[in-house]
């Protein structure tokens, strides 16, 4: 059961962390005309490519992660936590943060511990 909840973690984490981490290096995409010129700008900007891959990587962790875990553990466990994790960053990096905000991440750290309690 750790090591389950360890890749769901680890999913979360890739995928929570770097979505403020794209927002901001995704800044300027609009400026760009054409998808041509804006799929240019994501790739030359490593500002882009590197939480990009880092994402992809919480796929690769998701994909093993569901090979092991029920879809209904895993799929609650890794989104929720994903949401909560992308909070914390966003709050890390300076975005405006509201007292629901705590509150709803704090919701979900006990609903995500009730799911697995009820599994175990």
């Amino acid at each position: 059961m750790l090591h389950e909840l360890g890749l769901l973690f680890l999913t979360s984490m890739c995928w929570g962390i770097t979505n403020p981490y794209l927002k901001r290096g995704g800044s300027g995409i609009e400026n760009q005309n054409g998808i041509v010129a804006k799929l240019w700008f994501i790739l030359c900007n490593w500002k882009c490519v590197a939480p990009l891959l880092i994402n992809q990587f919480g796929s690769v962790f998701y994909f093993f992660a569901l090979s092991i875990t029920e879809l209904s553990l895993a799929v609650p466990v890794a989104n929720s936590l994903t949401l909560t994790l992308t909070t914390i960053t966003g709050y890390w990096l300076g975005e405006k943060f509201k007292a629901a905000q705590l509150l709803g991440a704090g919701l979900i750290l006990v609903g995500v511990c009730l799911c697995v309690l009820a599994k175990s």
